[in-house]
């Protein structure tokens, strides 16, 4: 590509980025952003009138010029004058630039926008219409009555303002705050490098627009940021196709709606659960779970990025990318897919040599499309969106395939660097039993690496993406991620460029967010799983708590059915994500900070901790879910908790928690939880999870005894025997065993009527005294000695 070509592209995607600025610089009221005498040339008029329509295009032209006028330190290709003409002719477009946004504009809205969004913009109700959740537009349920919709206030993106409400209506002085805060973040940018000015813009968009609708009629669900990024997205994309087929100056190819000059591509990875808990060793493990979960994360992205630089397409090309998925668009070009089956060869080669088999991305074929494709109307988009789950779900039979191909079957990548190690008096890594161990060293260059990753990622502050080899984590085509615990000694403008801000916003700096959190001793340093397992209550066990979201496919598929557009796919993956990325983080480290998180973003989590305080944590965050998605009933979270003593393996503890999980899951209804053995609805686990509390303090204050506890256990699993059709007499007598014992024990030991009454409530029948196992397991562990104490006593 020549320069100027690169040139003009970086100033149309930053357009696409901007083109909507003024909607909020309209509706805060800022009039010195209409540049004077500039309508003219800018908007449209009403049909059959004098009358200027869109007038926040208007605003839109002197919004960006004050974002550029207060800040110098910005990519050098960048014309201010050029991209605020652009961006804000996308209603009245006049040039073949200015096409491109405008036809990027529509596919973003799914082109449903109506005449009556022209009028609107003339009347009050534009700024009072608050931004609807994403979630309030899912149903599952056709037949469900209809439910309270639910509204997110004009504010930044903070802790305190995620949980839609009803009847909540903006303000102009709410625009206004929100705007001046936009315009001053931007300014702050002090990024010469395009991609990493597209990386701190990025999270000043998100910031300050997530909750600002982009349409205030029919169905405001779509934020501005999310419009943004699509339209940048597609913007990108025909950019790149009109170049690469030397039409780039036709206005009229530009806007040719029926050829497919689009190319849509899903990748799933697989493995990840094998790949994670394959720990062949309990030394480092800790660190090495720590650094696998983010190296999953981080490679994913890597192999995003190579396939857009393959392509020459920025950043936005990504339509979303969490939890191991990844939907992108790219330009329809020739040999296209030629290109990404090399990049498939790739990518599998190095993840063979990397993780053996145990990991794999699946790329999916790419599915041509055209503007027409994107349309809400007559469900163009619904259609075109199983179409490309189809060749993803293909995809991913053919996992390695490309690979293998170039490798042969045989993995024998390290077999002669092992055997010469052993000859010579060395060893196999102890952790991944399959590369050489180094020196005097238990482990192999490559588990060192992640060990050093697994100690480095509590400290860090900031990650640095370097595009050539470096210290820190090496990722794909020949990438680094560097970690940085503060930038005191980064004390040039070149050595703090490009450092992303972790979990927190700083202005003018991109953002990454890792949702790990990890136990700490009062020193500060981190604690070992034996560590976390003696600050429980009782007994010193450990409980592993996995979750994830229920009816995934059929959501995404069958969710917004008729309404489902791009941006709303992009909308409702975002804020998925940020709950499991972000919130769950967030409620750990207020609440239960001798949690340890494993793994938690896309639509799952999976953490490790003292078993009460996992439990406890278990019911927040399903409530914590439920306030966030506005109380749908359609979107809902199953869940499993495996119990366990501190010395068992994490890869035996993630099987049953799995097994949990997996009985959850097959509750009729799901919106469910299994522990022990047991799947039931989340409130009746509550309802037994408090019983199990009141239980506690009754045999710690000694009101009952602990072989009452006990009898409750024997009797539940005889009743489960009984109702799974063993019908045994000391089966069968579960019921007259309890009571029996149960009134001996009133008599004998002077029981109130509250206990009685407890007691005999778990014995209505075969199914209740079941589930009676997980209060009374509850109350035993809770009053057992810790080992420590044990250990003290001898």
């Amino acid at each position: 590509m020549g320069d100027n070509s690169d040139t003009r592209y970086e100033e149309i995607v930053v357009a696409a980025l901007l083109h909507d600025l003024g909607k909020i610089a309209q509706r805060a009221g800022e009039e010195s952003c209409r540049t004077p005498n500039m309508e003219e040339q800018l908007l449209p008029k009403k049909r059959d009138s004098t009358i200027y329509t869109h007038q926040h295009a208007w605003y839109t032209h002197g919004a960006i010029l004050k974002v550029f006028e207060g800040n110098s330190s910005f990519p050098k290709s960048l014309r201010p004058e050029v991209v605020a003409r652009i961006a804000a002719s996308h209603h009245n477009p006049s040039s073949w630039a200015e096409s491109i946004i405008a036809e990027s504009d529509r596919i973003s809205s799914g082109a449903d926008r109506l005449e009556k969004d022209i009028e609107a913009e003339q009347k009050g109700s534009y700024i009072e219409q608050a931004q609807l959740s994403i979630f309030s537009s899912i149903g599952l349920d056709r037949e469900r009555s209809t439910r309270t919709p639910m509204y997110y206030a004009v504010a930044p993106l903070e802790e305190k303002n995620i949980h839609p409400h009803p009847d909540i209506k903006n303000s102009q002085e709410g625009y206004a705050q929100v705007w001046q805060g936009l315009l001053d973040d931007l300014r702050t940018i002090r990024e010469t490098d395009f991609e990493n000015f597209l990386s701190a813009i990025d999270a000043v968009l998100e910031h300050w627009t997530w909750a600002i609708p982009s349409s205030t009629m029919n169905l405001p669900d779509i934020s501005l940021y999310d419009h943004a990024r699509t339209t940048a997205a597609f913007s990108s994309a025909l950019f790149r196709y009109h170049e690469a087929n030397g039409t780039l100056h036709d206005q009229m190819a530009i806007m040719n709606r029926t050829e497919k000059k689009f190319l849509l591509v899903m990748g799933d990875i697989s493995g990840i659960q094998q790949y994670l808990f394959d720990l062949k060793t309990t030394k480092n493990s800790a660190k090495i779970l720590r650094a696998r979960s983010f190296e999953i994360r981080a490679i994913t992205e890597s192999a995003v990025r190579s396939i857009m630089r393959a392509f020459s397409m920025s950043r936005f090309g990504i339509l979303s990318a969490a939890g191991g998925r990844f939907f992108m668009v790219l330009p329809n070009v020739e040999k296209a897919e030629n290109t990404l089956d090399a990049l498939r060869t790739t990518i599998d080669v190095e993840f063979l040599k990397r993780y053996l088999g145990s990991l794999a991305l699946s790329i999916s074929e790419g599915l041509p499309a055209c503007f027409n494709d994107f349309l809400i109307k007559g469900s163009a988009f619904e259609s075109t969106f199983k179409n490309l789950q189809l060749l993803s779900g293909t995809s991913k039979f053919r996992k390695l395939r490309k690979g293998l191909e170039k490798t042969g079957h045989v993995l024998d990548f390290y077999y002669s660097s092992i055997e010469s190690a052993i000859r010579n008096g060395g060893k196999v890594c102890d952790m991944c039993d399959a590369r050489p161990a180094r020196e005097q060293s238990d482990f192999c260059n490559y588990c060192e690496a992640l060990i050093e990753t697994g100690a480095r990622l509590p400290k860090t502050q900031y990650i640095r993406l370097l595009p050539a080899s470096g210290h820190g984590l090496r990722l794909l085509d020949g990438e680094t991620l560097e970690f940085r615990e503060d930038l005191e000694d980064a004390r040039t403008a070149s050595e703090q460029a490009g450092s992303a801000a972790v979990n927190s916003y700083e202005r003018g700096r991109g953002i990454c967010r890792l949702p790990y959190t990890v136990p700490r001793n009062e020193d500060g340093s981190v604690k070992e799983f034996s560590e976390i397992s003696r600050v429980a209550e009782g007994a010193d066990h450990l409980a592993m708590f996995k979750a994830d979201l229920d009816n995934l496919g059929s959501i995404f598929s069958r969710g917004l059915a008729e309404k489902l557009s791009i941006s709303r796919y992009a909308t409702l993956s975002r804020m998925l994500d940020y709950f499991f990325s972000v919130r769950v983080r967030q409620v750990i480290e207020q609440s239960y900070r001798n949690i340890y998180t494993v793994y938690s973003g896309g639509d799952d989590l999976c953490v490790i901790g003292p078993w009460q305080e996992v439990i406890d944590f278990a019911t927040e965050i399903r409530k914590d879910f439920g306030r966030y998605v506005g109380d749908n009933p359609d979107l809902t979270i199953s869940a499993g908790i495996a119990l366990v003593g501190k010395g068992l393996p994490v890869a035996r503890m993630a099987d049953e928690a799995e097994e949990q999980l997996e009985a959850a899951k097959g509750n009729p209804g799901k919106n469910s939880i299994a522990f022990l053995g047991l799947p039931m609805g989340w409130e009746k686990f509550e309802e037994l999870i408090r019983k199990g509390k009141d239980l506690s303090t009754w045999l710690r204050n000694r009101r009952i005894s602990t072989s009452l506890v006990y009898g409750l256990v024997t009797q539940s699993e005889k009743a489960e025997k009984f109702e799974k059709g063993d019908i045994k007499k000391e089966n069968a007598l579960w019921k007259s065993h309890f009571l029996y014992n149960l009134r001996r024990a009133e008599a004998r030991e002077k029981l109130p009527e509250e206990i009685v009454n407890t007691m005999k409530g778990f014995a209505v029948d075969a199914g209740m005294m079941k589930l009676a196992r997980i209060p009374a397991t509850y109350a035993l562990y809770a009053n057992r000695e810790p080992e420590k104490k044990k250990e003290e006593g001898r």
